[in-house]
């Protein structure tokens, strides 16, 4: 909304226990639907406060469980994970475990606000054509909330959307590269998307985390480029709804004659703004 319609900004406060008790990720962003409008179950890597401003939407919600709701493949494109059953007509055959799966679910209202907790299953639905609001958010501090994101209940979602995003950037050239200077790529990661300064503790725990599902005993000597900061691990894509790899967007041209940049980014701002 900052971008398309700054002046209602001042309409749409943040919510108080957003101001007092946390931290700003992302947003707001306004959301126009159309009725019948079907949003793929999934999990995002933030808190988020849905605001219903028009028309009504279904909410239904599966928390924490990722045996149940069938994740699509790691390497699967965008920020969020999505699951692959149709929450309307799952096919059980398919998808036997999603029977053990259970849905809490409401019909959110004009002038109603719900909770969304980070990595918590979602399945949202347009029961009128409608406007909403959101906002993503963490704790406040240096790394209160990825601390938070490396214990239970959170662990296991958390594990396998950063594993997503590091498939995500397998094949592209600059991969030797992240994984030759990983420790400096996690840091630069959570400084963007959640303006963390991450502490070295958790950073060595994304690096064993990594290392492990690569089956590495030790990162191999860093390769370093002509920039400032490490390569960046994008967040690559839009996912297509059977789970398969959007198309490569521009800036993601580098996966074969590699980035003139060597992913790297040259200036602070660029880290600050997430552009890079």
């Amino acid at each position: 909304m900052q971008q398309a319609f700054p002046e209602l900004l001042a309409d749409l406060p943040l919510p108080k226990y957003l101001n007092n008790y946390g931290k700003l990720h992302l947003g707001p962003y306004m959301w126009v639907a159309l009725k019948d409008h079907y949003e793929f179950c999934h999990f995002d890597p933030d808190d988020n406060f849905l605001i219903m401003l028009q028309g009504r939407k279904q909410v239904r919600l599966f928390g924490i469980d990722l045996e149940s709701l069938y994740p699509n493949p790691l390497g699967s494109h965008g920020k969020t994970v999505q699951s692959r059953v149709n929450c309307d007509q799952p096919d059980f055959k398919k998808f036997p475990k999603f029977s053990n799966a259970v849905c809490e679910h409401c019909i959110l209202e004009p002038g109603e606000m719900l909770f969304i907790p980070a990595f918590y299953w979602h399945q949202v639905t347009a029961l009128d054509t409608g406007i909403s609001v959101n906002t993503f958010y963490g704790d406040p501090g240096d790394e209160a909330f990825i601390s938070k994101m490396f214990s239970k209940p959170y662990s296991e979602h958390f594990h396998y959307w950063f594993l997503n995003i590091v498939e995500q950037n397998r094949e592209y050239e600059s991969f030797q590269k992240i994984v030759s200077r990983l420790p400096e790529v996690v840091r630069h990661f959570f400084l963007k998307q959640w303006h963390e300064q991450i502490s070295e503790e958790n950073v060595s725990k994304a690096v064993d985390l990594v290392m492990k599902h690569l089956n590495l005993t030790e990162l191999p000597e860093p390769i370093l480029g002509s920039g400032k900061f490490p390569p960046v691990m994008k967040i690559r894509g839009l996912l297509h709804r059977d789970g398969t790899k959007g198309k490569i967007a521009e800036d993601d041209k580098d996966k074969l004659n590699g980035d003139p940049n060597d992913g790297d980014c040259d200036n602070v701002n660029e880290v600050e703004k997430g552009s890079c």
